[in-house]
């Protein structure tokens, strides 16, 4: 994702909580919007900063956070009334994915795929267990935690199901795997 390789359009989500914390910036390493320093390729001049990662989403209505708090900036947050949000990454080839790493809120998450479009999804399970592998996500906004996938994923869509989180399901994420 990082890369470029998965467009924009190849993101999709259940919900969106407004389009600050649309599905778009669901990547774990963001590029910079256009008119920004290091847009397009070019590094950021001297004395700029990223901005700082972390803080608390914005509440349903658009209120601001409590006195203190700050805005979890460029993720993908799920509406506040999605009980049952997802993620998804249409890879558009069927491909070998080995991992994911995730940044956010989202304590725990499980992971569906599917090879073809009309194929019903599956959901990923370790090699000997019979039950749904329940992936470790985040105990910290700012850490970025990764997980292997044993068995390794062959799949066309892949989609990050929150079932855990703090305050929202918000969330970037990073594939790994080959082509």
């Amino acid at each position: 994702m990082e890369s470029g390789a998965i467009k924009d359009s190849q993101l999709s989500a259940s919900s969106e909580f407004n389009k600050a914390h649309g599905v778009h910036f669901s990547r774990l390493r963001p590029k910079l919007p256009t008119g920004r320093p290091g847009a397009g390729g070019k590094p950021p001049g001297p004395g700029w900063k990223p901005p700082r990662p972390g803080g608390r989403p914005p509440r349903p209505g658009g209120r601001p956070p409590r006195p203190g708090g700050k805005r979890l900036p460029n993720c993908w947050v799920a509406s506040f009334n999605d009980h049952n949000p997802w993620l998804q990454v249409d890879l558009k080839n069927i491909v070998a994915v080995t991992g994911i790493a995730t940044q956010g809120l989202v304590t725990q998450y499980k992971i569906q795929f599917r090879e073809m479009d009309h194929q019903p999804f599956k959901i990923h399970k370790k090699i000997g267990e019979k039950s749904e592998t329940l992936f470790q996500g985040n105990v910290g906004k700012r850490t970025v935690v990764y997980q292997d996938f044993k068995p390794k994923i062959i799949a066309s869509l892949i989609r990050v199901l929150p079932v855990k989180w703090l305050v929202c399901a918000a969330m970037r994420i990073e594939l790994y795997g080959s082509c």
